[in-house]
């Protein structure tokens, strides 16, 4: 008992009765975060102050509470999951909502179907099946070094479809180090490891739209958004999301590479490649497959089949989940799983979809679509969708680390008015979903930070090439969402 108040207790620094310092909460009230806190608060007044009384009588509190919760996500001043708990206790205490509102939202959350894939997920991290792929497509490819960067991209983006981008960046780093060392490319020198290190975070954001689970915490937060802000009226099923997502990452991989190679203008006489006998040697040395990774390809195969022939998210992350972690046919340890998930990233996407019920049911909607849609009532859907969707991908890029305040904006702000225009949401705002992934700019966004650590790139490298193939991006996306959703039966207009 001893042991532990003096673990407890914070060492050489006073307990005091408000944990200004941050010793204990490790949220220190410097001026930083106190004006940022001040600039929600503030927000939060201010917006009392916008007529919307017209659309409804809680439109203003609505406002006031999603545009406070939003900046505290984009000054990073918090915790992220604080944001989402003030969203929903702070609306039933304001009278906006009453609780059975909220807990209709946390029971249609992606909650149960991040968790399981997150799970699911880790299988391929315990096992050598992640640097098997890469070294196969290198050993396929990597007979020049512009091959090696393409190489390494397809075998991200195929890990990155079925497991988390984090999970596969760091995969692929470790493999990238070894290359780079037998390449003796040094940190801070190679214009090799520079492109190599920031196309990998790039392969597996293209990759993470490919299928819902590949990135659960944007793609499913993204669908509950817009289900919740269409009141269960447009949602997207994993194998439309499928038979769009594929064919849109194969479309962006091949362009992403080439652009990224022009732009740091490297060549393959610049380095000399290394002897295709090291990535043979490599994958030889994994030796067989074994067992477990043969129990998680049946395990994800199997879970696939069923989310496209119909199973719910939800269901099927609780059932592969708990066969990943099953004894005899699992391939994770329980405690290692309930270790390694981002459980506050879960609660905090549990939570967020309450945003796109308040703009429906306060009259937010019909308040923004009265400014926006003399803007945009003459526009196509296609169009509509590119503007969008580029709005994302600038924004998601400038707001590090905001990603549920941008989809709460762009999805959960406009699916009614898109939908009051005659225009169907579930297609007209997929590319904005897929563009919630495309956060390459920063080295202070999450999965750049895990190659920038390595020192083959500086900061200030990713920005203008990564702002520039996000627009690139929704560009495609778009085009093949206008093209594919209407012969698979989606069409545009209601």
């Amino acid at each position: 008992m001893e042991t532990k108040d003096k673990e407890t207790k914070p060492v050489g620094q006073k307990d005091m009765f408000l944990d200004i310092k941050g010793t204990v909460t490790g949220a220190e009230l410097n001026k930083k975060r106190v004006l940022s806190l001040l600039l929600a608060v503030a927000l939060f007044f201010l917006a009392q102050l916008v007529p919307l009384d017209q659309y409804g009588e809680k439109a203003s509190l609505a406002l006031g509470l999603i545009v406070a919760c939003i900046s505290m996500w984009v000054t990073n001043c918090v915790h992220v999951l604080i944001p989402g708990l003030l969203l929903n206790f702070g609306s039933v205490l304001l009278g906006i909502v009453d609780y059975s509102v909220i807990a209709n939202s946390l029971g249609n959350s992606p909650l149960f179907a991040m968790t399981g894939m997150m799970i699911v997920s880790l299988g391929a991290e315990k096992t050598n099946f992640g640097r098997r792929v890469a070294y196969f497509m290198l050993a396929k490819l990597g007979k020049k070094p512009t091959l090696i960067v393409l190489a390494m991209m397809i075998a991200t983006a195929i890990l990155s479809a079925f497991i988390s981008n984090l999970a596969t960046t760091v995969m692929m780093a470790g493999v990238a180090v070894g290359i780079l060392n037998a390449m003796d490319e040094r940190p801070g020198e190679s214009a090799f490891g520079k492109i190599l290190m920031i196309c990998i975070p790039l392969g597996a954001m293209i990759g993470g739209m490919a299928l819902i689970n590949g990135s659960p915490a944007c793609n499913a937060t993204g669908i509950s958004v817009l289900e919740s802000a269409t009141q269960g009226a447009h949602t997207i099923d994993y194998a439309t999301w499928a038979k769009i997502g594929i064919p849109a990452a194969l479309l962006c991989l091949i362009p992403g590479w080439l652009f990224y190679v022009k732009w740091f203008k490297f060549k393959n006489s610049d380095v000399k490649s290394v002897e295709q006998s090291y990535y043979v040697e490599k994958l030889h040395s994994l030796g067989k497959m074994g067992g477990s990774e043969y129990r998680w390809i049946i395990t994800v195969i199997a879970m696939v089949i069923c989310l496209l022939t119909g199973m719910k998210l939800p269901m099927a992350g609780l059932v592969f989940g708990f066969i990943t972690i099953c004894p005899l046919v699992g391939t994770v340890k329980p405690a290692s799983a309930f270790k390694d998930v981002p459980f506050a990233v879960l609660l905090n996407t549990a939570l967020v979809p309450l945003f796109g019920t308040l703009f429906t049911t306060t009259g937010l909607s019909a308040a923004i679509g009265s400014v926006i849609t003399p803007i945009i009532g003459n526009m196509s859907p296609v169009i509509i969708m590119i503007i969008l969707a580029a709005l994302m991908g600038i924004f998601n890029n400038i707001f590090i680390n905001a990603i549920p305040g941008m989809l709460a904006i762009f999805v959960g702000g406009t699916a009614a008015v898109v939908t009051s225009m005659g225009f169907n949401p579930t297609i007209v705002l997929l590319p904005t979903i897929f563009l919630a992934s495309f956060t390459l700019c920063s080295s202070a966004q999450t999965n750049m930070l895990l190659t920038f650590g390595y020192n083959y790139w500086k900061p200030n490298d990713p920005f203008v090439p990564g702002m520039i193939f996000s627009l690139m991006a929704a560009v495609i996306t778009s085009v093949v969402c206008a093209l594919l959703g209407p012969l698979m039966g989606i069409s545009l207009y209601l």
